[in-house]
């Protein structure tokens, strides 16, 4: 069924791009992809959306309803911010991961599910462990692999790449053809800090484009906080241009194998194994992006 994942990291670092390009490189990358935000909806209503309901469970149950698990059948379920889950729920999803199957709100029959289960934080759980707000056996039935997504100011050369990711998707979503910085705009980039990561990059990028009259930004496109941000002096070595020789589903890609090479001591039967392809395929992906223990 794969192992579990659990990803963590500040508000903003990308932990859901990371969950949906694991699912996306995972042999269940067909079956469907389900998020869940636990921190989204109170307790009950939280319950009957990830195990469902049947026909008369409570007032307005007036017919039977799947939950997120059942749609996630053969796929992939992300549950995001489960530290926010309440006590109660944590204990049904462990009976889920243990015994494969959970009953329906309003059910006496327990329904089969084959779900891999990945989820996310940017709480301290080993502290909600140690306050008992968490438990510690749901915790490492999640974390058969732990992923840290560290801050966008402490990974600033990750940067140049994720604008040109970004960008590509805002051309498209925005219909502008705005496809580079200047070199000036982009040491801006580097030098601010980042207290949102990668969703304030997104946003700030986003409102560039907007204001944009050419192909590419300049810093006169950029909020002033980023012209007034003197806190690091931060440059790439060599060319600060942005590259254009990976497409942004490779960046997530690259990332994403780094991550699994690092948690495995760069062991690369043991990544291969993980990620469920063969270690030829891991070796032309490693070539391909350039990896190396020393990356």
């Amino acid at each position: 069924s794969l192992c579990n994942v659990l990803i963590l990291g500040e508000t903003g670092t990308g932990k859901d791009l990371l969950a949906r390009t694991i699912h996306n490189l995972s042999p269940r990358s067909k079956g469907p992809y389900i998020k869940v935000n636990c921190a989204a909806l109170p307790e009950h209503l939280l319950e009957s959306e990830l195990f469902g309901y049947n026909k008369g469970a409570f007032t307005d149950a007036k017919r039977n309803k799947p939950g997120m698990f059942q749609l996630a059948q053969g796929g992939t379920i992300f549950l995001d911010e489960i530290g926010d889950l309440p006590i109660l729920l944590q204990g049904k999803i462990l009976q889920v991961l243990d015994d494969k199957e959970f009953f329906p709100l309003g059910s006496t029959k327990p329904v089969r599910v084959d779900v891999r289960v990945l989820s996310s934080t940017n709480q301290d759980i080993k502290s909600m462990i140690e306050g008992n707000l968490f438990r510690k056996d749901l915790y490492y039935r999640l974390n058969t692999m732990e992923i840290t997504l560290p801050p966008l100011r402490e990974r600033k050369s990750d940067i140049p790449l994720l604008i040109e990711s970004i960008l590509e998707d805002l051309a498209r979503d925005m219909g502008k053809d705005v496809m580079n910085v200047s070199r000036v705009a982009l040491q801006l980039f580097l030098n601010y800090n980042y207290p949102g990561n990668v969703r304030e990059l997104k946003n700030i990028l986003e409102n560039a484009v907007a204001l944009c009259e050419e192909t590419t930004i300049h810093h006169y496109d950029l909020p002033q906080i980023l012209i007034e941000e003197r806190s690091t002096d931060f440059s790439l070595p060599g060319s600060i241009a942005l590259s254009h020789s990976l497409k942004p589903l490779a960046v997530i890609e690259r990332k994403t194998i780094l991550e699994f090479l690092d948690q495995c001591q760069w062991d690369m039967k043991e990544t291969a194994k993980l990620l469920h392809i063969d270690k030829s395929t891991l070796w032309r992906k490693m070539k391909k992006y350039n990896l190396s223990p020393n990356t």
